[in-house]
C-alpha cells in the first residue's frame, strides 16, 4: 500500500467509502488550493499598482535591450510578442501604456526603436480583464499592430476557464 506522509491506512470495518470520501475531499482541497495559490494569486499581485509598475519596468527594460542591440539604420526593428496566460495582459497593458504616453507627446508606435507587427496570445484572460473597464463592449480600444501586413492571433482551448476569445 502507498501512502502518503502522515496518512493511516484505511482502518479494517467500519465504514471504509467513509475514510475513502474523506481522503478524496482532502485531496481536492489541496488542488484547489494549489490552483489558487498558482494561477489567481499571480494575477492579484499583479493588479496591486506596485507590482504593475514593477512588471512594466522589466518588459521596458528588455525592450530596450533588445532595441540597442537590434535596430537597423534604415529604420525600426519589427517585433512579434507571444505570451500566454497573464504575459498577454501584461504585454497588452504595457504596449497600451506606451503607446499612450508616445501619442501624448506627438510620437507614433509604441517606441521609437520598435514596431510592433505581431502579437500570439495564447490562453489569454484578456476578456475577463476588460471586466475592470465594465466589459469586452466596453473595451473599444485594444492594442493594435503598427503594420499592415501584422497579425493577433488568440489562440485558446474551449476547455480553459481562463483562455478566451477576444
Amino acid at each position: 500500500e502507498v501512502l502518503e506522509a502522515g496518512q493511516e491506512p484505511l482502518a479494517a470495518g467500519g465504514p471504509w467509502w467513509r475514510t475513502l470520501w474523506s481522503r478524496l475531499a482532502a485531496w481536492l482541497k489541496r488542488i484547489e488550493h494549489t490552483v489558487v495559490a498558482e494561477f489567481i494569486g499571480d494575477v492579484i499581485g499583479y493588479l496591486e499598482p506596485g507590482a504593475r509598475a514593477a512588471v512594466h519596468a522589466a518588459v521596458t527594460t528588455t525592450l530596450e535591450s533588445l532595441a540597442a542591440q537590434l535596430v537597423p539604420a534604415d529604420g525600426k526593428t519589427p517585433v512579434t510578442f507571444i505570451a500566454h496566460s497573464l504575459g498577454t495582459v501584461i504585454i497588452s497593458n504595457a504596449l497600451w501604456d506606451a503607446t499612450k504616453a508616445r501619442r501624448a507627446r506627438g510620437q507614433e508606435g509604441f517606441h521609437a526603436a520598435l514596431r510592433f507587427d505581431n502579437f500570439f496570445s495564447l490562453g489569454s484572460p484578456l476578456a475577463l480583464f476588460s471586466l475592470q473597464y465594465g466589459g469586452p463592449e466596453a473595451f473599444k480600444y485594444p492594442i493594435a499592430v503598427e503594420d499592415d501586413r501584422g497579425r493577433w492571433v488568440n489562440v485558446f482551448d474551449r476547455d480553459d476557464p481562463m483562455g478566451m476569445p477576444l
